[in-house]
């Protein structure tokens, strides 16, 4: 029985062998290991990152990442977007992959803690003293160094950037099928064509005019 859950530790030890079976000969999973390991328990305890396994057993044959995307431009509500969805060959057509994706719809559904839960509260009493006495000492650092991200990473993020603003344009149009989309496209290029053209003329009317405040409304026509 196939059972779908929160990725755990022991699950990345065969995730190399499932990755196997979309590349021929070693993946960068298997010459980056511990650095797989490192940022699964770095990022295990950030609620923005999830990762859920479907298991046979002991046996690893599914895995996907999940990121929740917080939009802080529109005030949209939090996007949930999938990464990484690999099925072993030998478990497709068994609707795993659909499985997962209930799964995680049913996480995302589950209602969330109030921020001020996730809170860190202000260290009180001979712990605070504790703390202060750290920073004098310098014990703790009171900067953290810079860490740069590699190319690799900056390419995934901006990836996902652009996955995410696909996204909310099919979501905010309500575009749910491709019809709509190609009908969607069609008369926003439609629309581009007909304000070039416009602006066009209304450069070509700017420069045949020898009035200053004809100009100065074409002008404002044009911004």
């Amino acid at each position: 029985m196939i059972d779908i859950r929160f990725t755990i530790k022991e699950d990345l030890k065969q995730l190399p062998w499932l990755y196997r079976q979309y590349h021929n000969g070693d993946t960068h999973i298997e010459t980056n290991f511990d650095g797989m390991i490192n940022k699964f328990e770095e990022l295990e305890s950030n609620e923005d990152y999830k990762f859920v396994s479907a298991v046979d057993g002991d046996k690893l044959v599914g895995f996907c990442s999940v990121v929740i995307n917080h939009d802080i431009v529109e005030k949209q509500k939090p996007i949930i977007m999938l990464w990484n969805l690999r099925i072993h060959p030998d478990y497709r057509r068994k609707k795993i992959g659909q499985k997962i994706m209930s799964f995680i719809e049913e996480y995302g559904n589950k209602p969330k803690q109030k921020a001020d839960y996730y809170r860190k509260k202000k260290p009180k009493g001979i712990y605070a003293l504790y703390i202060h006495y750290c920073y004098l000492l310098k014990v703790f650092p009171n900067k953290y160094p810079y860490q740069k991200l590699s190319p690799a990473i900056r390419a995934d993020v901006r990836k996902m950037e652009e996955i995410s603003n696909q996204t909310r344009l099919l979501v905010r149009n309500n575009l749910k099928t491709d019809e709509q989309f190609f009908s969607f496209k069609e008369d926003k290029e439609k629309r581009l064509d007909e304000l070039m053209d416009s602006r066009s003329k209304l450069w070509y009317k700017h420069k045949k005019s020898k009035s200053s405040k004809e100009k100065e409304d074409i002008k404002k026509q044009i911004d």
